[in-house]
C-alpha cells in the first residue's frame, strides 16, 4: 500500500446481510471444505481473532479480504462488531494490489489456481513486464518468465512445421502448396 491507501476502523458497523464480495476477492478461490471446517473450528475455541478483520473496500462496501472469515462466523453465530471490520481507503488498483499481496501466497491456491492466476495476468497485460506481473501477484518474476515462454500446442506444432518446411527444397515446397490448393 501506498502512503494514501491505509486500513481504518469502520466508521459504522455494516449490514451483515447486505455484504457482498468485492468482484478484486472473486480473484481467489473461497476455503475447501476442510479448511471452512477448520476455520469454524477456529473461530468457536477462539474467538473472532482480533488482528484478522474483515477488509471492506468500495462504495457501497463490499468484502475485499475475509469472505471466508465472514462465512464461518455467520456459520458459528459469532455476533459481529465494528471491531470485526477495517475499511480500505485506496483506489481499485491499491485494492487489487492489496488483495493479491494478502491472498496470493495463502495455502487454499493449488498450484493449479496460481499458474492459471498468473496466466490471466498475462493475457489481460501483455506488454507488462514479467516483474510487474510479479509484483502484482505477489509471485517470482522467474514462474511469470516461465509461463510468459510457454508455447501452446498450436505453436509448437506450428514450430516444428516450419523447421521441416524450411528443409524442403523449393520444388517440394511448391508440390506442397499445389496439392493443398487443389
Amino acid at each position: 500500500m501506498n502512503d494514501k491507501a491505509q486500513l481504518i476502523p469502520v466508521p459504522v458497523m455494516p449490514d451483515i446481510a447486505k455484504l457482498r464480495h468485492h468482484p478484486i476477492a472473486a480473484d481467489f478461490p473461497m476455503a475447501s471444505d476442510n479448511d471452512f471446517e477448520n476455520l469454524k473450528t477456529s473461530m468457536t475455541d477462539r474467538g473472532f481473532l482480533p488482528n484478522e478483520q474483515i477488509v471492506l473496500f468500495g462504495n457501497p462496501s463490499m468484502v475485499l479480504d475475509g469472505r471466508n472469515r465472514l462465512k464461518a462466523g455467520i456459520a458459528v453465530g459469532h455476533k459481529f462488531t465494528k471491531e470485526n471490520f477495517l475499511l480500505f481507503t485506496g483506489n481499485e488498483v491499491e485494492a487489487e494490489a492489496y488483495s493479491n499481496a494478502k491472498n496470493g501466497a495463502r495455502r487454499h491456491l493449488t498450484a493449479e489456481q496460481k499458474a492459471e492466476r498468473i496466466k490471466a495476468y498475462i493475457a489481460q497485460y501483455p506488454d507488462a513486464s514479467s516483474r510487474e506481473i510479479a509484483r502484482k501477484l505477489s509471485v517470482s518474476h522467474v514462474t511469470v518468465e516461465r509461463y510468459k515462454n510457454e508455447k501452446t500446442e498450436t505453436e509448437k506444432e506450428y514450430s516444428k512445421f516450419k523447421a521441416v518446411w524450411n528443409k524442403l527444397s523449393d520444388e517440394n515446397k511448391t508440390k506442397f502448396i499445389r496439392e493443398c490448393s487443389a
